[in-house]
């Protein structure tokens, strides 16, 4: 995904896991970390990211298993 930066140095981002589900009902936890970074651990999160790209991690849990998916980011300027 690509967000525009509306003052050339960042970006508040939205990162959304509500499309993430379990096949029995049982309740997800979530985790959002960039390298070693941790940016949020609730379904929704929305972050300030600088100029750049960015790959973020989603990890879901129930308990029993989990499963990953990684986001890339693109924050530019207008310019870019």
């Amino acid at each position: 995904s690509e967000i525009i930066s509306p003052n050339n140095r960042n970006a508040d981002v939205v990162l959304n896991g509500s499309r993430s589900a379990d096949p029995e009902g049982a309740p997800l936890t979530y985790r959002w970390v960039e390298g070693t970074t941790e940016l949020g651990a609730a379904r929704v999160v929305r972050v300030r990211l600088p100029v750049g790209r960015h790959e973020i991690t989603l990890t879901v849990t129930d308990g029993q298993a989990r499963d990953q998916d990684l986001i890339a980011v693109w924050v530019i300027t207008p310019a870019m």
